[in-house]
């Protein structure tokens, strides 16, 4: 079984092909066709442009075994503007209690060439090809993607900027 993290800056998972700036985004992926079983990106997709993000999931799709499975998850500027103000920690550790400035900091900075909703990114994955389910944080469908994430902390408070998806091919 392959399975590929892409974007994974200091975060490796044992069992998962670990990837960060060895593999540039921007151009094809180095895999040949239907040779991989699952790909994760837990934000990583905004740091390349719309463009280039759009052509990334169709190299996933691409390389995807038949039944293969894709995780996406992206800062959600949607789901921070209307959800952040419940979680007032969030906007305290981000940008001091000011959530017109969290949102602009998702928007222009930490290196983001691009931001996203569940919406937008959903449709994406659609046109692509894949059969998509919108899914909590913690949670998925699948056991190698749970396994995944069932390493991260559970009490985190980003996942109110957080949008996942899991698409099959």
């Amino acid at each position: 079984m392959r399975k590929i993290h892409l974007g994974c800056g200091n975060r490796k998972y044992i069992g998962w092909e670990n990837y960060d700036r060895e593999i540039d985004m921007n151009k094809p992926l180095p895999f040949e066709d239907n040779s991989i079983d699952y790909f994760f990106t837990n934000h990583a997709l905004e740091h390349i442009d719309i463009h280039s993000g759009y052509k990334l999931l169709q190299e996933m799709y691409r390389c995807l075994k038949p039944e293969g499975i894709i995780r996406m998850q992206v800062p959600d500027i949607h789901r921070i503007y209307h959800y952040a103000e419940l979680v007032p920690e969030y906007i305290e550790e981000r940008a001091n209690g000011d959530l017109k400035k969290v949102i602009e900091n998702v928007m222009f900075d930490f290196e983001h060439l691009s931001v996203y909703t569940e919406q937008l990114l959903n449709t994406m994955m659609k046109l692509v090809g894949f059969d998509t389910i919108i899914c909590n944080q913690n949670k998925s469908r699948f056991l190698e993607i749970q396994c995944l994430l069932d390493m991260h902390d559970k009490c985190n408070i980003y996942y109110v900027e957080t949008t996942c998806i899991e698409g099959i091919k």
